[in-house]
């Protein structure tokens, strides 16, 4: 294991910059940053270091920067509070939109409907991934309160992958610190992963969204329904109020089993 991690870290070092007449789609960079897990806390910190570093390159594709930031926020959730700082401070021009602009960026996105080169290599878009990265190296309370705030920002917003990724950092949050945001609003979202955000939201606080968990027990996506059937099953027990035994039952007759299943009783 040592030994494939200790590849690992060099290959994320030894990264070469990109050349202006080939470039590379693609790359190894985010199982790499999960094996160098597995080294001391310094050579995670110069491999944090070399991907902050790609990420901030605009001479690479959107891809490999997104891919860069990914692995940067696996290796930054195991470095001591100083590096995290610096990491968040890194991360906010990400989130804010100011790092965007890459290589090939006239391929991403939806092509023109009147274009006769159909390419799209998909989002270009870095501030899903650098918020992400952010939730994960925030410390403090008012560092989680910035996350949070720009989360709802980006789930108002077109670009698919950004509102996942929001969804995604809003999760992670704590509790406490997600516990104002309108699970209703969510519900009616187009995207599947803010409707299942909404799912647990609103197991935070049954009795008051108990309108809102019957309208997602009917929502048309599985993954909606098996997100809440989940999060109403952690939240059962002989102390929850009523709601949840009533949209259990309600759940037990979904039909899809994969839904059913998660409620049985055990």
């Amino acid at each position: 294991m040592q030994e494939r991690a200790g590849a690992a870290r060099d290959r994320i070092l030894s990264r070469p910059e990109p050349e202006l007449n080939s470039m590379s789609l693609g790359s190894t960079m985010v199982p790499d940053s999960a094996m160098v897990w597995h080294l001391p806390s310094d050579d995670q910190r110069a491999c944090l270091e070399k991907l902050l570093t790609v990420a901030s390159d605009r001479r690479e594709p959107a891809v490999n920067r997104q891919a860069a930031l990914i692995g940067a926020r696996n290796l930054v959730a195991a470095q001591e509070p100083e590096p995290k700082r610096t990491t968040f401070r890194t991360s906010q021009p990400f989130v804010a939109g100011t790092h965007d602009g890459s290589r090939l960026d006239e391929f991403t996105g939806q092509a023109h409907p009147l274009s006769t080169l159909k390419i799209n290599l998909g989002s270009a878009s870095l501030r899903g991934h650098g918020l992400r990265l952010a939730a994960a190296s925030a410390t403090t309370a008012d560092e989680q309160k910035w996350v949070k705030e720009q989360a709802v920002e980006l789930l108002r917003i077109d670009d698919a992958t950004d509102v996942q990724e929001a969804a995604l950092a809003l999760n992670g949050l704590p509790r406490d610190v997600t516990a104002d945001i309108d699970a209703r609003a969510l519900a009616g979202h187009s995207h599947i992963a803010a409707r299942q955000l909404s799912a647990v939201l609103c197991m935070q606080q049954p009795q008051s969204f108990a309108d809102t968990t019957t309208l997602l027990a009917a929502d048309p996506s599985v993954r909606v329904r098996r997100t809440l059937a989940e999060a109403a099953t952690a939240h059962s027990g002989p102390d929850a109020p009523p709601v949840v035994a009533e949209l259990l039952d309600r759940l037990s007759k979904d039909p899809r089993h994969s839904v059913r299943v998660l409620v049985r009783p055990r």
